[in-house]
């Protein structure tokens, strides 16, 4: 099996093994049987043989087939038990690019370009609609929305700006041409209309008193780029959503929005109440204001959360919001953790515990009844879970009952976790809780990052994680490198390094100055290299490239240390063994007493003790 970027490399004809999570489904790129998959080094079309069932978005399969490429666009073609599905995963986060860029180097990509439309949409007999557009530096390309799409002409305005997301195809005017590169649309959430940004001088309209200030909810109305002043009271602090320390949610009585805070200034608390003025836009899909001022003002009443009986949706992004049922699924990473919470009605609802709530993950236990209050958040356009989650912001967001139906906490928050959990501590969390999203990655190039998730692929100089928003490279340099052969798929790892920008994607990388440790049931961190997770009794210590068995100049160098440290490790397991072995003997001879009928002594089981000892 090798990578999707290296089967690109091999001759036309060639067969090859592939993993990757599908991108696109069957029929999103021109023809039926067509989809496609991605890995962290790239993507590729898959034909679909006769009679299988068409995978969905977000499954992660096996191929092996022969390449072919037929009008330009490489693609493999594999037969009737040349696919398998193989789990669940997410998809990559798209790259971006000008036009200029659509090319064989992006083909099969999932990618995102921005432009305006040049002339209505073209529709084709076959209900396909053909698009043109240009791009900010004057470049033409092409965009193609396939009938099954569910996308119309109305959704692509002639002279209208849009930010468009697709797969990167090829349909070339003859053999061995390099033309005919376009952007296929899968669904009409790949289709975001933007405004021209606002110029430096802009600025909000005066009304009477100064400034004209509106309500959430009209900010939420407006174009992109527009300049918005509104009054709210902050409901989620800067430590919540990221490690950035410039995202925090403010609500006032119409809605709520995210608020990016001007770089370098002081993030108000949770609770302020506070004047943002700035540029309406969206992030990730989501509605957010990019504030060029924020200004304190008079402490006012806190919005109350609004109590839910169903599942968040849209109409709750951003909004504080309550609800109560029975943990039926837990998933962690370090302190960072999902769950599903099932409500009155079955209906399953996704909370998800960030790393900057503070809130350990073994604090949620299955089957124990919970009042949750959070913050409502869209998932990432990557996500392959499509719900839409609330995040606990700090430990009294979260209320535990006992276990069972029937026996929940209140709903008013009167049992908060407590603050301290010493018997389900995650050992070592430090090491392990992430603190930035794959998605997100490419707003972290040049930083030092944690991340963790599953590993999805294991490649010849890395692997694929995949952390729930997003499926993204890990790859490992220097003394790292040494530590592959011990990874295995779908465990769970976290993972220190720097983020890079490789053939327009984000990578992390990890080298001597990183870290890398797999991360145990309860949120632990144990060591890589030798040690086998499943069968360690206690958390290890991260293994870094400072850690035994990588040059660690704290390793003993006397033979005769190592010897002494290794006598010790074997009296102390005989003695143990030792204690264990007496101790069940007098278990067994109180038990052999009592069924001949007799009372057991202490006497007269040391008495038997020493006949079986002497036997």
């Amino acid at each position: 099996m090798i990578d999707i970027v290296e089967a690109r490399g091999a001759a036309v004809g060639s067969v090859v093994t592939v993993e990757g999570v599908v991108t696109a489904e069957s029929g999103r790129l021109g023809l039926p049987p067509v989809f496609a998959i991605a890995d962290g080094t790239g993507g590729i079309a898959v034909r679909l043989p006769d009679g299988a069932p068409a995978p969905a978005r977000g499954t992660q399969v096996r191929v092996r087939g022969p390449l072919a490429d037929p009008y330009g666009q490489l693609e493999l073609r594999p037969g009737s038990a040349g696919i398998a599905t193989i789990g669940h995963g997410s998809l990559p986060a798209p790259i971006h690019l000008a036009a200029a860029q659509l090319g064989e180097a992006t083909e099969g990509r999932l990618a995102d370009l921005t432009g305006t439309v040049t002339a209505p949409p073209r529709k084709s007999t076959s209900g396909d609609l053909a698009i043109d557009l240009v791009d900010a530096a004057g470049t033409a390309f092409r965009v193609i929305a396939d009938g099954s799409s569910g996308i119309t002409e109305a959704d692509l305005g002639k002279d209208r700006t849009y930010r468009l997301t697709g797969i990167v195809g090829q349909r070339a005017s003859r053999k061995g041409a390099l033309d005919g590169y376009r952007l296929y649309l899968r669904d009409r959430a790949d289709i975001t209309q933007v405004a021209a940004p606002v110029g430096p001088g802009a600025s909000p309209s005066a009304g009477a008193g100064g400034v004209k200030v509106v309500p959430v909810t009209t900010a939420l109305a407006m174009p992109d780029g527009a300049v918005v002043t509104i009054e709210a009271t902050v409901t989620a602090g800067a430590s919540l959503l990221d490690a950035s320390g410039r995202r925090i949610v403010v609500q006032d009585r119409s809605g709520a929005i995210e608020v990016l805070l001007p770089s370098g200034s002081t993030a108000p608390a949770g609770g302020a109440r506070i004047r943002v003025t700035g540029a309406a836009g969206r992030a990730w899909g989501a509605p957010r204001i990019a504030a060029t001022q924020v200004t304190s003002l008079d402490r006012g009443a806190a919005p109350q959360p609004l109590t839910l009986h169903r599942a968040p949706a849209e109409r709750d992004e951003w909004q504080l919001v309550r609800i109560s049922g029975t943990i039926a699924k837990v998933s962690r990473i370090g302190e960072r953790w999902r769950a599903e919470v099932t409500l009155a009605d079955g209906t399953d609802v996704l909370v998800q515990g960030q790393a900057g709530a503070g809130i350990p993950s073994t604090a949620v236990v299955i089957g124990r009844r919970i009042t949750v209050t959070g913050i409502v958040r869209r998932p990432y356009p990557t996500a392959s879970d499509r719900r839409f989650a609330i995040l606990p912001r700090d430990r009294g967001d979260l209320s535990l009952g006992s276990g069972g139906e029937g026996s929940g906490s209140g709903t008013d928050g009167s049992n908060p976790v407590a603050a301290t959990d010493s018997a389900g501590a995650a050992i070592g969390a430090d090491a392990v809780t992430p603190d930035t999203d794959l998605a997100t990655l490419g707003d972290a190039i040049g930083k030092q990052v944690k991340v963790g998730g599953l590993i999805v692929r294991i490649a010849h100089d890395g692997f694929d994680l995949d952390d729930g928003t997003a499926l993204a490279r890990v790859e490992l340099r220097g003394a790292m490198a040494a530590l592959l052969p011990n990874l295995r798929e779908h465990e769970a790892i976290a993972a220190t390094g720097v983020v890079a920008l490789v053939d327009g994607a984000p990578i992390v990388i990890v080298d001597d100055a990183g870290g890398l440790v797999r991360v145990g049931a309860l949120g632990e961190a144990l060591p890589i290299g030798g040690t086998n997770p499943s069968s360690s009794t206690g958390a290890g210590p991260a293994l870094t490239a400072g850690t035994a068995g990588i040059g660690d100049a704290s390793v003993p160098e006397s033979v005769l240390a190592l010897a002494t440290i290794v006598a010790l490790s074997v009296l102390a397991t005989l003695a143990r063994r030792r204690l264990v072995r007496d101790r069940l003997r007098l278990a067994l001879v109180a038990r052999l007493a009592a069924l001949r009928g007799g009372e057991s002594s202490p006497a007269n089981a040391a008495a038997t003790t020493a006949e079986h000892e002497s036997a």
